[in-house]
């Protein structure tokens, strides 16, 4: 007897039908989610590399401003100088030093601290006017600290923090020459400035210091800061060659280094 056409029409699919066409579909699903994941992971690296690049030209035009102005006093035409503006301090061992810095080893961070003096600067016409430098962290001085008669002196210290941040360390004094007087009108506070640890991360800093002993404008090289405190060469600095070591977020992608470096060399104008 035949089995009626519509019978044969109507018969599902067998067992063994139906577990290859599952397989076979995860295999597919499996293989788009995959695919997918790994689009989203490559942009999410392109992203934190972008996010690395904004970091680092931040931090450099940072250091640039701070570095440009180290040494720079409000009004040197009426006898100021820095070794009467800028007097010795823990850090600074001699009046009139502008830069120091310390130096890790090449395993650790290195740390660099400049100052630099600001004020209320007399005109040929009308009123004295504030002096317009800044800070690291965008500052001038305090409107409460604006005295004639002394001047602020801006201290920064940058360093690598313990959440791999580029941090400065900030300290604002006034100093008064005619009693020798320093009077701290801001304490020491640090202020993260780039880097965080989920997305930026800062492997380390190094400062190398450009060295001129023959006073004719041109750096005789680049030393660290151990080598320019041995040689007492912190007077004779002209320039900073900043180094910021980033991780790579591209790091698993094959042929990618494991860190990123941004490097420059940055001319202190008070030298220039």
């Amino acid at each position: 007897m035949r089995t009626p056409s519509y019978a044969r029409q109507q018969a599902g699919f067998s067992l063994l039908e139906l577990m290859i066409a599952s397989t076979l579909g995860l295999f597919v699903v499996g293989g788009i989610l995959t695919l997918l994941l790994s689009v989203y992971q490559a942009n999410q690296a392109q992203s934190q590399l972008a996010q690395v690049n904004d970091n680092a030209a931040m931090a450099m035009q940072s250091l640039t401003t701070v570095l440009q102005a180290a040494g720079y006093i409000p009004d040197p035409s009426s006898g100021g100088s820095t070794s009467t503006e800028m007097p010795a301090t823990a850090t600074y061992a001699n009046a009139g030093q502008y830069i120091f810095g310390t130096y890790g080893g090449g395993s650790a961070s290195d740390t660099l601290s400049v100052r630099y003096v600001t004020g209320l600067v007399p005109q040929v016409i009308g009123p004295t006017l504030q002096d317009t430098q800044l800070n690291c962290i965008g500052r001038g001085i305090p409107i409460a600290a604006s005295n004639p008669t002394s001047y602020y002196i801006f201290d920064q210290t940058f360093s690598l923090d313990t959440s791999n941040r580029l941090s400065c360390n900030y300290t604002g004094s006034s100093y008064t020459p005619s009693s020798n007087s320093t009077l701290i009108q801001e304490p020491t506070t640090a202020y993260p400035l780039i880097g965080d640890s989920s997305t930026v991360t800062l492997a380390q800093i190094q400062f190398l210091y450009g060295i001129d002993t023959n006073g004719d404008g041109s750096a005789d090289g680049y030393y660290n800061a151990s080598q320019v405190t041995s040689g007492n060469n912190w007077g004779n600095v002209i320039s900073v060659q900043a180094k910021l070591i980033f991780k790579n977020p591209l790091a698993k992608q094959a042929g990618q280094p494991a860190t990123l470096t941004y490097s420059k060399i940055i001319v202190l104008m008070s030298r220039s």
